[in-house]
C-alpha cells in the first residue's frame, strides 16, 4: 500500500471533477464547437498542472519519510561511519543465502556493524529473507526496518509509480487527440487565471465556473 500524504488526499478529492466540468462545457450551448475545445483545453491543462504539483508534493514527503527511517535505522549521515562503510564493502556481491549467513555470523560475534552493512544490502537489494532474519535477530530495531523496506519497495516497483501515475494523473479527453501538447499548452497559458468555461467575444457574461481547488 502507498504511503497515505495529504496530497494524496486531495488528490481523491478531485476526482470526478474534471469529469463533471468538461461535460458542462460540452453542454453549453453559448459555445461553438471551437470555442469548446478551446475551454475544455484550458481546463485540462489546469487539472493536469495542479495533479502533477500535487505529485511533486506528496513525492517530497515520501523522500522525507525515507530519509527519517534510515537515519532511524542507521543513524544521522553526519556521524562517522567508517567502520560501516568497510563493513559495506566487505558484502558487495553477497546475495541470497549467503547474504543471511553472513548476517548470522555476524549476530553470533556481536558484530552490530557488519549485520547493518547485511542489512543495507538486503535492502538494496530487496532480499527479504536478509531483512526478516536481521528483524528476528534484532527486534528492537524490527518496526523501523520493516516501515524502510516497505517504502523502499513501493519507491523502487515499477507497477506502484504506474499507478501512483495514474492516480495522480488525468486522461486527456478525446476532444483534444487533434491538438499537440504544446497547443494545449499555450492555451492554458493564455487563460491561466480565467475560468475554463470560456466565452464566445460578444456573448452575455454568464455565471463563472472555476477550476476546482
Amino acid at each position: 500500500m502507498a504511503l497515505e500524504t495529504e496530497p494524496r488526499q486531495r488528490v481523491r478529492a478531485r476526482q470526478g471533477r474534471f469529469a463533471r466540468l468538461r461535460e458542462g462545457i460540452r453542454s453549453d450551448d453559448m459555445l461553438s464547437a471551437e470555442g469548446k475545445d478551446v475551454a475544455v483545453a484550458a481546463a485540462w491543462h489546469h487539472e493536469r498542472a495542479a495533479r502533477n504539483a500535487l505529485l511533486q508534493e506528496h513525492r517530497a514527503i515520501e523522500a522525507a519519510e525515507r530519509l527519517r527511517l534510515q537515519r532511524r535505522v542507521f543513524g544521522p549521515e553526519d556521524g562517522d561511519h567508517a567502520d560501516l562503510r568497510s563493513a559495506l564493502q566487505s558484502v558487495q556481491g553477497v546475495d541470497g543465502d549467503t547474504l543471511v549467513a553472513t548476517l548470522e555470523f555476524a549476530h553470533r560475534r556481536g558484530d552490530a556493524t557488519l549485520a547493518r552493512a547485511c542489512l543495507s544490502r538486503g535492502l538494496d537489494r530487496m532480499h527479504e529473507r536478509t531483512v526478516e532474519r536481521w528483524c528476528e535477530l534484532y527486534p528492537d530495531g524490527a518496526e523501523a526496518v520493516r516501515e524502510l523496506a516497505h517504502l523502499e519497495h513501493e519507491i523502487s516497483d515499477v507497477g506502484d509509480r504506474i499507478v501512483m501515475g495514474w492516480e495522480f494523473g488525468v486522461p486527456k479527453p478525446p476532444e483534444l487527440a487533434r491538438m499537440t501538447d504544446s497547443q494545449i499548452e499555450a492555451i492554458g497559458r493564455q487563460h491561466e487565471g480565467e475560468p475554463p468555461q470560456l466565452r464566445e467575444p460578444g456573448s452575455p457574461p454568464p455565471p463563472r465556473v472555476g477550476v476546482p481547488t
